[in-house]
């Protein structure tokens, strides 16, 4: 991964997602964001679709982020790219987004229609 030992560790799985398992980069510098890492569980191998994959899911990004454009700090800022899973030693497409700390709501799940 190319995230520096001495200022973020990689911590255990925090969650999981659709496609992604969530993992925490824990910040070892005061003041420094910590982020989430996830990494894609279901598209690994051929990097040329990946980047295909990796594309698609960037367009659909920013669809949303401009859908929701009124609404700041709804859609967190994320980078894509694409790295070698250590379980399999295969391509895998990460994202990686500042984190938002343990004290979150899920849109779909804690929220009533009328929220």
């Amino acid at each position: 991964m190319p995230f520096n030992p001495k200022k973020f560790i990689l911590k255990d799985r925090i969650g999981a997602g659709y496609v992604s398992k969530v993992y925490l980069l824990e910040s070892q510098i005061e003041d420094q964001p910590s982020f989430v890492l996830k990494l894609d569980f279901c598209h690994y191998g051929n990097t040329e679709k990946l980047q295909q994959i990796a594309k698609q899911n960037n367009q659909d990004y920013e669809f949303v982020r401009q859908y929701y454009q009124d609404l700041p700090d709804l859609v967190p800022l994320e980078l894509s790219f694409i790295t070698t899973a250590q379980k399999n030693k295969q391509p895998v497409i990460a994202t990686i987004q500042e984190f938002a700390g343990s004290d979150i709501r899920d849109v779909f799940k804690d929220f009533s229609r009328p929220e």
